[in-house]
């Protein structure tokens, strides 16, 4: 039941990123999990079992070379697999009590200051590809490596994300006054992160989901700062504030349209040196674009935009990140068959990307182009039957087919 649940948390989690990950590590995903979870549970019962124990571990030195192999390099995609990698290995090191060897594993990431294809730090991604962990697993890393702020990071984030399920499942979209249960989701997120930050003042994943704390609890803006800039002095390229603080500042928080504007300008126009803060501009058009699909930029946001969309292929060419957002700048700015075939021409490499689909199904929809948007339809359905858009469209879809015939594709 464990593994069930990290394998259908972590599958799901993963929908929206590259699927290649998924293809590419199916062997090595099940084997090792299944692998881990009996040898966790064997160790606990009958001395026997420990045999088998014994058995497991030499097993997972051969799969760890076959997994090893699978991941090293870039997918297709040019999204950086070592993260999956290291999460495996994030895992395995857990459930085999190898606390120092993990230390020094994310550690050297925290030094090394290295980048994915999609221009974020490694260990940003890593620490959010473990919150698909089993909590029992979390917890157990947590108890046994009291003075690493990394176990203490990841919870802080889980709480948050629990925050954010909560505040979704009662349909809040904005700044409202936090329910006992989210309060006391926001007092563990806080105190994690502010426990991580005085383990290690030099990590700015703690102050940088500090403030999303702030956000979600209502704190002023000078503490928000606070945290902010203590994130960003300690490493100018760690993307989390930036995002949370855009966030802070929409109209549904605690900022204005004007502010939110003037920030996301700013990322864009002043991001440090080897980092990709200038695409805080492409998550400002994404909260745009939630309030009124139809929204278009004005002329200065829109000429930063493209040539962000430029900056960002030149700076990391392996990957669509900047391509979607080309796609969908110009599907509301004139030129829907240019952005139809960028859309298109990520699919042949990304057949399952979900958000690729999703913007192409919206395009398809928009120009009544019924039957391609039918085929988007049924894709998205199998892959994300909950998707609410996938259900939706289909009345619409059907609706078009009947009442219009053919239409010229």
């Amino acid at each position: 039941m464990r593994c069930e649940f990290v394998a259908a948390t972590f599958t799901r989690t993963n929908k929206t990123q590259k699927p290649v990950y998924l293809e590419h590590c199916t062997c090595y995903f099940f084997s090792r999990f299944f692998l881990n979870e009996a040898k966790y549970i064997f160790s606990k019962q009958h001395p026997v079992m420990k045999t088998l124990s014994l058995f497991c571990s030499v097993i997972l030195v051969v799969i760890s070379l076959y997994g090893t192999s699978c991941f090293a390099g870039k997918n297709a995609g040019g999204k950086d697999s070592e993260v999956i990698a290291t999460y495996f290995q994030v895992v395995e090191l857990i459930l085999t009590n190898r606390f120092e060897e993990l230390q020094q594993l994310l550690d050297g990431f925290a030094t090394s200051q290295s980048m994915t294809a999609d221009g974020k730090r490694h260990l940003e991604e890593i620490y959010a590809s473990l919150l698909a962990m089993d909590p029992a697993i979390l917890e157990k890393w947590v108890k046994n490596a009291p003075e690493s702020p990394h176990p203490f990071i990841v919870r802080g984030k889980y709480f948050l994300k629990q925050t954010e399920d909560q505040l979704h499942n009662r349909g809040v979209d904005g700044f409202t006054a936090p329910s006992p249960k989210t309060k006391r989701l926001l007092r563990r997120a806080q105190a994690d992160l502010e426990k991580a930050h005085s383990l290690d003042p030099k990590n700015p994943a703690a102050p940088g989901e500090l403030v999303a704390v702030a956000m979600y609890r209502g704190y002023p803006a000078h503490v928000m700062n606070r945290w902010f800039d203590t994130a960003v002095e300690t490493d100018p390229a760690w993307l989390a504030p930036y995002e949370n603080k855009l966030r802070y500042l929409s109209p549904q928080q605690h900022g204005s349209a004007h502010e939110q504007y003037d920030f996301a300008m700013a990322c864009a126009t002043k991001a440090p040196k080897n980092s990709t803060t200038y695409s805080i501009l492409f998550l400002y058009y994404d909260m745009l674009r939630k309030e009124n699909n139809e929204v278009q930029l004005n002329a200065e946001a829109a000429d930063l935009l493209l040539a962000t969309v430029a900056h960002f292929k030149a700076d990391f060419p392996y990957t669509f990140v900047p391509h979607y957002y080309e796609a969908l700048f110009k599907s509301r700015h004139g030129a829907p068959q240019e952005a139809e075939y960028i859309l298109s021409t990520i699919l042949k490499t990304e057949p399952e990307n979900i958000r690729v689909i999703t913007a192409r199904l919206q395009l398809a929809l928009d120009r009544g182009h019924w039957q391609k948007a039918s085929t988007d339809c049924m894709t998205l359905k199998a892959l994300q039957p909950e998707l609410p858009l996938s259900k939706s469209c289909e009345a619409i879809i059907e609706n078009g087919l009947q009442g219009l015939g053919h239409i010229p594709q």
